[in-house]
């Protein structure tokens, strides 16, 4: 997918990850402020796949040296992002409108004086935990397994939307022959149409978790299709 979008004339891949599974060991603002549970001055990562991961593998990371789990301890599983810049309005008006059907909901488009920007997310397969807490891990081992299978099958699911995904994209915006009739056909038969129409005062508005800010343009949402 990356790949293609940079060999694409409207679009350059930015940041990105596929998914991963994680655990992350955070740190309070203050050493005296054993009692937060903020995460305010980093950490350190103590598991970072992007691949399924087996407890055994999780537990030689994470529970085989108890003073790594000082601090907050946090279980994730965190879904696909991109981040892409488009080389103007209407092409990053066609990335969305396939990131949209294809479910990633918290996608959205940042305008700036410079640049466009996509960013293509969902949150819906996210997961985060707290399973430790200065040192004493606070959830039994039966839980622990339980939340990594679900991770895994999270990880499974996040890669099935991605690869239809790239299927719309080849399809939408590649123009590649379409494929036979799969599940991705119905992220390209719900396209959503994105109007941009001329704004003479300054908009800010949210995409997703994304601001979008324009002296000029104004988006509206409007459903085709399915």
């Amino acid at each position: 997918m990356i790949t293609r979008l940079n060999a694409h004339p409207n679009y350059v891949t930015c940041s990105s990850c596929s998914g991963r599974i994680a655990v992350f060991c955070g740190v309070a603002q203050t050493p005296h402020d054993e009692d937060s549970h903020l995460i305010t001055k980093g950490g350190k990562w103590l598991v970072s796949s992007h691949a399924p991961v087996t407890y055994d593998e999780f537990a030689s990371s994470v529970l085989a040296d108890p003073t790594s789990l000082q601090g907050m301890v946090i279980f994730k599983h965190e879904p696909f992002i991109m981040h892409v810049q488009c080389r103007d309005e209407e092409s990053a008006k066609a990335l969305l409108q396939v990131g949209l059907a294809c479910g990633f909901r918290e996608s959205g488009v940042v305008l700036g004086n410079k640049r466009t920007m996509v960013a293509i997310r969902t949150t819906a397969n996210a997961m985060e935990i707290p399973i430790a807490l200065q040192g004493q891990l606070m959830v039994t081992d039966a839980y622990l397994r339980w939340i990594l299978d679900i991770a895994n099958q999270k990880f499974h699911a996040n890669r099935s939307k991605t690869d239809k995904l790239f299927a719309a994209m080849r399809t939408s915006l590649f123009f590649d022959s379409p494929p036979a009739p799969t599940d991705a056909s119905t992220c390209t038969s719900r396209l959503t149409q994105l109007h941009v129409t001329e704004s003479s005062r300054l908009a800010i508005s949210r995409a997703g978790h994304a601001t979008v800010l324009g002296t000029s343009f104004a988006f509206n949402l409007v459903a085709c299709g399915g």
